[in-house]
């Protein structure tokens, strides 16, 4: 408790203040919980059962409303149904071509970066990926497939998660089996991303 009651007593930024609190609660979930031949005990140096009882309760699928609020008659609609269109023109009718049936990280992320080249340009944001751990500020050191920061934030040695706006996962298995670690193995870059922004409402993956 030495670093919140400190962060009060000297009463320092709200912003730091959050930071230890979330530091605290996470000290007190690295607990191994008691191990089972079915579940593991931890994911990534995360407590297994703490975080499925954080995601119990906090993750939302088929949110009714949010595609209209936050999709629906924007000032960039336009362009992007310009864009739709000159992919299908460019491409035969078909927006996806050279996409659809892929199965390497490395050609999903190259077909990736190539039409953000050629089509977002003008975007706020940008796709980045990291190719092996420690290429970013989080203290766990996890590799980020993919993951979207604004276009304008300037280039540092390591990606802040700080900067970070939308996470993903590139994965070229189909087994039905893979889901689950690979939806914690996103609450996990989640976390990361609501302790450096605690004032976060929510990430998109």
């Amino acid at each position: 408790f030495d670093p919140l009651t400190t962060a009060v007593a000297d009463h320092t930024s709200d912003l730091d203040i959050w930071k230890a609190v979330l530091q605290l609660i996470d000290n007190q979930t690295r607990i191994t919980p008691p191990s089972s031949k079915s579940i593991p005990p931890s994911y990534g140096g995360t407590p297994f059962q703490p975080l499925r009882k954080e995601l119990a309760k906090s993750t939302f699928v088929d949110v009714g409303g949010f595609h209209d609020k936050y999709f629906k008659d924007k000032g960039w609609c336009s362009k992007t149904s310009e864009i739709y269109h000159n992919l299908c023109e460019g491409n035969g009718g078909d927006p996806l071509k050279g996409f659809t049936g892929m199965h390497s990280e490395d050609k999903i992320w190259a077909w990736l970066d190539d039409f953000q080249n050629k089509c977002l340009t003008d975007s706020l944001g940008k796709y980045f990926r990291t190719t092996k751990k420690g290429q970013t500020t989080t203290e766990a050191e996890r590799q980020l497939d993919l993951f979207i920061k604004p276009r304008d934030t300037p280039k540092k040695e390591k990606h802040d998660m700080r900067d970070v706006r939308v996470v993903g996962e590139l994965t070229s298995s189909k087994k039905q089996s893979r889901w689950l670690p690979k939806y914690i193995q996103l609450a996990i870059y989640i976390r990361d991303v609501f302790a450096d922004q605690p004032t976060r409402r929510f990430v998109g993956i």
